[in-house]
């Protein structure tokens, strides 16, 4: 990852807090409250307000009836826990919604598969939950493009951070990119209306590169670091050597391209995840290589100076905005061009 967001709060944390209330007042305690109805949300004044009104009402959607009956059913199964099981299942509610102790190796996930050893019965209730929490969650909240909004006008490099290619909208626009569950919401319960797990990012690499991959799990299975796209990014490094310097039929295989960091597992994970290897080689080969490598040639005489001196030019421009044009792949790519000597 290029460079981390800025956390914004915002109104849609509160569902999360009505899940935090479920979870631990009412199916922690399912085994001492008695039948299920709305008055067992009494300590949470706004969400006992929904629940009465999911549960009695024959006017809201199918999936708010929905809502409420799933809750009853994950209630009602909790009840049968034994006590070493519910401190097991708190345990892991808290450790699957600390996303940045999850990137960075500290905790161990519970995955869907675990639930199912657990508890098969519990494992479907709280799937069926989970899965359509994410778009439940407008219920009563803002909707997430009011989000963005607030997002982008904070967090306004831009330009995706997780390839530092492609533009991200802004506040301005009519349309939104998409928010990608960081921990994929089919792999991971408890975190699909976790805020600090919803990312905004690029169309190409949510649908394109990262889909439901893990960040924390390679593909076979083996534990490993990411980064966490709210938290502190030590500084990357890009170099690019070329092979050969027939750049107008420049292939991938005639570049080497090193992207090195203090944090090499999170750069090595973060480059699998999104297919960073090949996107830039293939920038290189393509349009973008060919007209930086022209642009030099073309536009030095015309303002008087050397390729050389040109070139430091962009290097400064580099050091004051480096995703900027793509300044940050742009000016190794053009080190390596003067090293083989094209200029």
């Amino acid at each position: 990852m290029l460079f981390s967001y800025q956390y914004i709060p915002h109104d849609l944390e509160k569902m999360q807090g009505y899940m935090d209330y479920i979870f631990h007042n009412i199916w922690l305690k399912a085994d001492v409250l008695g039948d299920f109805e709305p008055s067992l949300f009494s300590g949470n004044d706004e969400l006992e307000v929904i629940i009465r009104y999911m549960y009695y009402s024959d006017k809201i959607p199918k999936y708010g009836k929905e809502f409420v009956e799933n809750v009853k059913v994950v209630f009602e199964l909790c009840k049968n826990l034994t006590n070493s099981e519910r401190r097991k299942l708190c345990y892991w509610y808290q450790v699957n919604n600390q996303i940045e102790k999850l990137c960075d190796g500290t905790y161990q996930p519970v995955l869907y598969d675990d639930l199912e050893i657990f508890n098969p019965n519990l494992k479907k209730a709280i799937k069926s939950i989970y899965d359509n929490l994410y778009e439940q969650s407008k219920i009563g909240l803002k909707k997430i493009s009011e989000h963005y909004n607030e997002f982008v006008k904070i967090n306004k490099k831009g330009i995706c951070p997780f390839c530092g290619i492609y533009p991200m909208d802004g506040q301005y626009s009519k349309t939104r990119e998409p928010y990608d569950h960081f921990l994929p919401k089919s792999l991971y319960p408890f975190t699909s209306i976790n805020l600090k797990n919803l990312v905004p990012m690029c169309h190409k690499c949510n649908s394109g590169y990262k889909m439901t991959k893990s960040p924390i799990f390679d593909s076979s299975k083996n534990r490993r670091k990411a980064y966490y796209p709210y938290g502190a990014i030590a500084d990357i490094t890009i170099n690019v050597s070329l092979k050969s310097n027939n750049i107008q039929n420049l292939e991938p295989n005639d570049i080497s391209l090193i992207i090195s960091s203090t944090e090499q597992e999170k750069v090595d994970t973060w480059q699998e995840l999104f297919g960073i290897d090949a996107r830039y080689k293939a920038l290189f080969c393509e349009g973008d290589g060919k007209d930086w490598m022209q642009q030099i040639i073309e536009t030095a005489p015309y303002f008087g100076m050397t390729e050389m001196d040109y070139l430091d030019t962009i290097k400064k421009q580099f050091k004051e905005n480096p995703y900027k044009d793509k300044k940050f792949l742009k000016v190794p790519f053009l080190d390596a061009c003067t090293t083989i000597g094209i200029f």
